[in-house]
């Protein structure tokens, strides 16, 4: 892995026995921030999860291709104001729904309602009702680990979180 150090001149020493047709300039996978929050028309989001992929190959020292790069980019995630949320808390922690609630609606996600769950969860949890996977896919990109679980139970057009105290802090 090519490091910057505090000189920049110095970490770059290291191009030199690289041929040029080995190295790639990529962009992070983005997309208008407007498609999720209608007035924000000067802001772009990270395109989850192919952005974390990026950055992990980027970490562990792994190439990744423009061609990578398109695979991972080719479905865009739901525009996140048509992922409409229930979040539950199950931390056992008052308040904790609505912190959550509000973080996701910054990101422009429907809120539709928030409590607590019926009983105390030692893991988060994030399910959907038929027809609403790429709703529930979106939401999972922003909130690594959680993986979206088809439930007969779950109410009709809405994804339910259910927060534990293991919740990643949803990317911004």
């Amino acid at each position: 892995m090519l490091g910057l150090g505090s000189d920049s001149r110095e970490g770059l020493g290291g191009v030199k026995g690289i041929a040029t047709d080995r190295i790639s300039f990529l962009t992070v996978p983005n997309y208008p921030r407007e498609r999720d929050v209608p007035t924000d028309k000067a802001n772009v989001t990270w395109q989850e999860p192919a952005a974390r992929q990026l950055f992990t190959a980027i970490n562990r020292d792994r190439e990744m291709t423009k061609s990578d790069l398109k695979k991972a980019t080719a479905h865009l995630p739901a525009p996140a104001n048509t992922v409409h949320i229930t979040v539950l808390n199950g931390t056992g922690t008052k308040g904790e729904a609505l912190k959550v609630a509000e973080r996701l609606r910054a990101m422009g996600f429907e809120i539709t309602a928030t409590g607590n769950a019926p009983a105390p969860v030692t893991t988060s949890t994030l399910t959907y009702p038929q027809g609403q996977s790429d709703q529930a896919q979106a939401l999972a990109g922003r909130l690594p680990g959680l993986t979206p679980a088809l439930s007969a139970q779950a109410a009709p057009g809405t994804i339910t979180l259910t927060i534990g105290p293991d919740l990643p802090d949803p990317a911004t």
